[in-house]
Formats: structure tokens, sequence, C-alpha cells
């Protein structure tokens, strides 16, 4: 997700917490995608082709769109972790 390090400054005063804290959500994005990419290799085979790519675009855009709106850190950087996983389980499925 490339809209992350800019978002950190203003997700940090609006979350009230330090750099080091919101920074976090690098890790949880690399961490998610890393997930992501794992679960797409053990289930390539075994799902639908359209549901491969509709409902980890949903789950996507559903913890994108909620991000914003969390009040606590922690719920931002779980959020960015299941978008991660989302796009590494997309990315993984296109080959």
């Amino acid at each position: 997700m490339s809209v992350l390090g800019p978002t950190l400054v203003s997700m940090e005063l609006v979350l009230g917490t330090r750099a080091e804290t919101i920074s976090i959500a690098f890790i949880g994005s690399s961490a998610g995608y890393l997930i992501g990419a794992a679960g797409c290799a053990g289930c390539y085979d075994k799902m639908n082709k359209e549901l491969f790519f509709i409902l980890p675009g949903c789950i996507l855009a559903a913890a994108i769109g909620i991000a914003p709106f969390l009040e606590h850190v922690y719920g931002f950087i779980a959020a960015i972790l299941v978008a991660g996983a989302a796009m590494g389980f997309i990315q993984s499925g296109k080959c």
C-alpha cells in the first residue's frame, strides 16, 4: 500500500500516539502480505477462481475503508495487517 507512508504523520496526530508506535503499521503491512501470500499458496487449487479475487478484494476494501476511523492505534495496525494479507493473497494469485 503506497499511501501508508505519507498518512502516518496524520494518523499519528489523529490517534494521539508517537511515531515509534504508529510506524509498527509498516511491520503489520509486511507481515500481513507474507501471511496472505502463504495462505494463497495453500488454497490456490482448491478455491473458485472468481472468488479467489473477489473475496480478498472485498476484505481489502473493508480494511482500508475502516482503518482511518479506528480510534486505537493497535486497531489501526490490525486493519493494515488485514489489508496487507488481502494484498498478498491477490498478488500471489496473479501468476
